[in-house]
């Protein structure tokens, strides 16, 4: 109708030039083409034209009739233009798009102050995003202001309703970029409004859902990088905000003997607002710092600080950080082959209760070990070990004092120096039976690691006081010692015939000869 009609006014020269359509009437002192049907493209009309393009904003930001019209008055390019008129076109947008915020103050509620602390950036809605973060809250941290009140239909005339013109003129869409730009918030104030929220890891959760789907449908398929730059990409995304979930570190003087890792329970969704506040950005790409995921294993904890693993609250944290990229999945070979690089880079390659825990590792996942160290060809474990003067030497150049409670023969295969005897062993259980099997475990895998032979020619000390009499063995304990045994292959007699002075008893009570470690029976089953 016409009530809709956009207007359509001519240029001037004080008399009309030619109609290029736009909503508005332009009437300077041109230098006219000859036949006056146009404008010659001259220095002093290029001069007028960059005027008009700065009056026209001058009078949107002043005349409220207009702004509050703004989809009918924004000129638009036509056919009928020559390059030299969409220079004009585009210079409005582009001086509309700068003063948006002073302009649209209906829509976004600003003061007619001006005052500095408003918003300084403005995006059209987005239902998804603004699902989780609100408009005054962006307004708030972010100092974005969110045109609400402007909807696809607003000032409906296709290209010439309000919403076309302003994704035309580059206005950007709330994404979770705007998001992330909250956390810059200054004094950590985004992140206690996380904290005070009713359920914040549900908010996280939101979080990474639309950072998922943000990195699969926007930085792989539509940018083209190659694989090698896109992990880059993600990481300049995402690297300065603390979004990070960093899972909390172990003490390895407090390990369990018989666990296979550091351990403590996963966060759940009911975490107490410390573990959602310690989050924190990813760590520089230094050489000194190693991140990886853990999905496999929820209860590793790390025990360096320089291994760092990403923990997640729920599947969509997890399912972020696997489609990223940042960070590789830790597996027990990749934490071995890590640990054997650090103890071979450093002749003290950390504190003794780090490095305990490290061989603590490797010795309970010994057939990943053997792996490593087979693929590697030099036979080498690479890893130390505190020996009793205080340095950390190889564990090939380090031997045991006993075996099972006997004494190892000195001479050539045990020298007096304290550098090639063992520290004592970090005995960490408090039940008397795992402390004898983690005792043989111990014993078992320095074995297989080190040089600890015994001398044929030499005789065997006898059974110490730390000695543990057969009665007391539980199954566990006696495969492991049938295995030390089995590793000493022809010394074994020589340490049974220490042992017989302790007398062995079936179940049953019965006296037993022993013979050999595989008779289970005889053993206490506790």
């Amino acid at each position: 109708s016409s009530r809709n009609r956009k207007p359509s006014f001519s240029v001037y020269a004080f008399l009309p030039l030619n109609n290029l359509g736009f909503p508005f009437l332009i009437n300077c002192d041109w230098v006219a083409i000859t036949n006056r049907e146009g404008v010659s493209d001259h220095i002093w009309n290029s001069v007028l034209r960059d005027h008009v393009s700065t009056f026209y904003v001058w009078i949107v930001m002043h005349d409220t009739y207009i702004r509050n019209r703004l989809g009918t008055y924004i000129c638009q390019s036509s056919p009928e233009m020559s390059s030299w008129w969409r220079t004009f076109v585009y210079d409005t947008k582009r001086l509309l798009t700068q003063y948006l915020p002073s302009i649209l103050k209906q829509h976004l509620g600003h003061g007619e102050d001006g005052n500095s602390s408003s918003p300084t950036e403005i995006r059209l809605p987005n239902r998804d995003i603004e699902a989780l973060v609100g408009a005054a809250t962006f307004r708030t941290y972010g100092r974005i202001d969110v045109l609400n009140n402007i909807t696809e239909g607003d000032l409906s005339g296709g290209s010439s309703s309000l919403y076309a013109i302003l994704v035309d003129a580059g206005v950007p869409t709330l994404s979770v970029c705007d998001i992330l730009a909250c956390f810059n918030a200054p004094d950590n104030k985004f992140m206690e409004w996380i904290d005070s929220l009713a359920d914040p890891a549900a908010w996280w959760s939101g979080l990474f859902r639309l950072l998922t789907s943000f990195i699969s449908t926007v930085i792989e398929p539509n940018t083209p990088i190659s694989s090698d730059e896109y992990v880059p990409a993600v990481r300049a995304l995402v690297k300065n905000y603390p979004i990070f979930l960093h899972r909390s570190s172990s003490s390895p003087s407090t390990s369990s003997s018989s666990q296979t890792r550091c351990s403590s329970s996963l966060p759940s969704s009911s975490s107490s607002s410390s573990s959602l506040s310690s989050r924190t950005s990813l760590p520089p790409l230094d050489g000194r710092h190693f991140t990886y995921i853990c999905p496999g294993d929820v209860s590793l904890r790390s025990w360096r600080s320089e291994i760092i693993i990403l923990d997640s609250l729920d599947i969509h944290e997890m399912a972020f950080l696997q489609a990223s990229g940042l960070a590789p999945e830790l597996t027990p070979r990749l934490l071995i082959a890590l640990l054997r690089t650090i103890h071979n880079s450093n002749s003290i390659p950390g504190s003794i209760d780090q490095i305990w825990q490290d061989l603590r590792y490797v010795r309970d996942h010994w057939d990943d070990f053997q792996s490593i160290v087979h693929d590697s060809g030099d036979d080498l474990p690479h890893l130390r070990a505190p020996n009793r003067a205080g340095s950390f030497p190889y564990l090939d150049d380090i031997r045991l004092s006993h075996v099972l409670g006997v004494p190892l023969p000195k001479g050539h295969s045990l020298p007096e120096d304290l550098g090639a005897i063992l520290a004592p062993l970090p005995i960490t259980s408090s039940s008397h039976h795992d402390q004898l099997y983690e005792k043989f475990s111990w014993e078992l895998f320095f074995l297989r690691t080190g040089k600890t032979t015994i001398n044929t020619s030499s005789k065997l000390g006898y059974p110490t006081h730390e000695h543990v009499p057969f009665r007391d063995y539980t199954k566990s304990s006696a495969s492991v010692a049938e295995a030390i045994l089995a590793h000493l292959d022809i010394k074994a007699p020589h340490l049974l015939g220490c042992l017989r002075f302790q007398p062995m008893r079936t179940l049953q009570g019965e006296l037993l000869p022993v013979k050999n470690l595989a008779d289970v029976g005889a053993f206490s089953d506790l």
